[in-house]
């Protein structure tokens, strides 16, 4: 696989793709399994 490098031109248009990758992420799972699942692993869960 080669690596996938991007170039934004701030980092209002890198919000914008991560954030278009990950609907296009999500879409695709739902699509292909049904459904999706998220699992949050922050440190800060517990406080």
């Amino acid at each position: 696989m080669k690596p996938d490098v991007r170039v934004f031109a701030d980092v209002d248009e890198l919000s914008l793709r991560a954030a278009e990758a990950a609907v296009r992420t999500i879409n695709e799972s739902v699509q292909s399994n049904g459904s999706l699942q998220v699992f949050n692993a922050s440190r800060f869960r517990d406080r």
